[in-house]
């Protein structure tokens, strides 16, 4: 991965009351415009969780790493080895996301029990926030809800679209039993929080997360992560960045030459693969938001010519590489 860079700044989309992320210089194609080595949390999913390591998200037997150990005390998680399950073990200042510690005795309770449960990914994303906020607020001496970290402040500017995803069939009822068990899970780490906070905070989990994919094509999602930075990145069709995951490690580079200023945007779902009108409704039905950047209205208008029709329309969930959002009301905008 490249060194550390950050030619972005944040500030008010000029199409909404949103906010994206703009170059602070002129950069050229290819050009590294954003590094981030550690972002907040990172997880695999339930199917690569024996097979890829729980802190720097690579695959075992990949050219990086042959094998992995597991966790001695939840025998859940897995590690690359010692340096890794150091680096998750407890939060520092660089590396944040480490709350193993915390996490270990939670996961070795559920599994020793009859069911030998294991919690899904989104569940152990949320777990591990609401550790960490409890695991920061100790370290600073502060009672629950003041001297809130900034990585927290940061998630809770981010758009939630808790009363849209409720009303969705499939989430109606399955969010806030989630969201409930994940605050009974993090027991006395998470009592101070009122559940329909932790429900506001999953559900700004689940619509501002990206995938890990495997540097390999095709890509194979591996898990999620979830950077306050990061889910500033509004969508297009269009897309002026490309985002490269390398295990947990986030480098965005540019795609064509961009001046000062300029938003960057990156494309939240396969955009060539589905016509416009499958992509338009993916995007309305995950993240919440019309689609109307420049792409999707010019191939809209070459639809209503051909007679087709521009809109898209459909039930049922999207599915989308990049699992992220915040403010999506207007044209290119999370």
């Amino acid at each position: 991965m490249p060194s550390a860079a950050n030619l972005l700044r944040a500030r008010p989309a000029p199409y909404s009351s949103g906010r994206g992320l703009f170059v602070t210089e002129t950069v050229q194609p290819g050009q590294l415009v954003l590094h981030v080595p550690a972002p907040l949390v990172a997880v695999p999913d339930d199917r690569h969780l024996a097979s890829c390591c729980s802190w720097c998200m690579r695959q075992a037997g990949s050219a990086e790493d042959a094998r992995l150990v597991r966790c001695a005390g939840c025998r859940v998680v897995w590690y690359c080895g010692k340096e890794c399950q150091k680096r998750d073990f407890v939060p520092r200042h660089a590396l944040p996301g480490g709350i193993h510690k915390l996490e270990c005795p939670i996961y070795a309770g559920l599994r020793a029990g009859p069911q030998r449960r294991v919690l899904p990914a989104s569940v152990r994303v949320l777990v591990k926030l609401l550790l960490l906020h409890s695991h920061s607020q100790q370290q600073q001496h502060c009672p629950q809800g003041e001297g809130a970290p900034a990585w927290w402040a940061a998630l809770q500017q981010l758009e939630a679209h808790t009363a849209a995803q409720l009303a969705q069939p499939q989430r109606g009822a399955m969010l806030p039993a989630m969201a409930a068990a994940a605050q009974h899970y993090a027991r006395e780490h998470a009592h101070a929080h009122a559940a329909d906070g932790v429900l506001a905070l999953y559900c700004r989990t689940l619509v501002n997360s990206f995938s890990v994919t495997a540097h390999a094509r095709p890509a194979e999602p591996l898990g999620s992560l979830l950077d306050p930075l990061l889910a500033l990145f509004n969508h297009s069709c269009a897309p002026s960045c490309a985002l490269e995951c390398r295990g947990r490690e986030v480098a965005v580079y540019a795609l064509r030459e961009l001046p000062a200023g300029a938003e960057a945007t990156v494309a939240y779902l396969d955009v060539d693969a589905v016509s416009v009108q499958e992509r338009r409704r993916v995007l309305r039905e995950r993240w919440f938001f019309d689609c109307m950047c420049a792409r999707c209205r010019r191939e809209m208008g070459e639809k209503e010519e051909e007679g087709e029709g521009g809109e898209g329309g459909g039930e049922g969930q999207g599915e989308g590489e990049v699992d992220k959002s915040d403010d999506k009301e207007g044209a290119e905008e999370r």
